[in-house]
């Protein structure tokens, strides 16, 4: 009991730590109240589905963001190897020894890049993508065992709970049947 209840008060000082790091305060200028009510909540009450809960993650998020870049990198690559066209035109005026002189010009251009066409660089964009989406599926799996893992802990704790609490009821009775005897 003496090592359980050092392990707790060694996590109490960590997540104290960590919350006042987190919210930007000093570790002194709150304190945390770790009495247990009377009836301790069942964990069931606040679960949810890992897989519903995995897309409002950060790390989700990122891992999303990571693939449509990748994405966009391929479409940019493509597109360094298409075809530009461009067109223009342009007038002017000048009048020089009273003679007026109105010049007019039309121009296109075209750009055919076949240099790297055949090097196969958009290929490596594809490998580049495929590779980003299976970071993201490994990533979301490590996720959903981190959800259980930690789910599994909250239970374990909430059953040692009441094993605790079954403990001490036990104890009370074992303490007055002894005091009944006693006397």
């Amino acid at each position: 009991v003496a090592s359980d209840r050092l392990r707790v008060e060694n996590g109490l000082r960590l997540s104290k730590m960590g919350l006042a790091q987190y919210i930007g305060i000093g570790e002194d200028d709150f304190e945390i109240d770790f009495t247990l009510p009377a009836e301790v909540p069942s964990p069931e009450l606040y679960r949810v589905s890992h897989e519903e809960a995995l897309p409002t993650t950060l790390s989700y998020k990122l891992l999303e963001k990571n693939v449509e870049a990748a994405r966009l990198q391929q479409k940019l690559k493509v597109g360094q190897y298409l075809p530009t066209v461009g067109i223009g035109a342009g007038y002017m005026y000048h009048n020089l020894l009273d003679k007026d002189r109105p010049f007019g010009m039309v121009f296109a251009t075209v750009a055919i890049p076949i240099s790297d066409c055949w090097g196969g660089s958009h290929g490596k964009q594809k490998l580049q993508v495929k590779a980003a989406e299976y970071s993201r599926q490994n990533a979301n799996e490590l996720l959903l065992v981190q959800m259980r893992k930690l789910w599994n802990e909250l239970e374990e704790s909430y059953k040692q709970v009441k094993l605790s609490e079954e403990s001490i009821a036990t104890a009370e009775e074992n303490v007055r049947l002894n005091t009944d005897y006693y006397k």
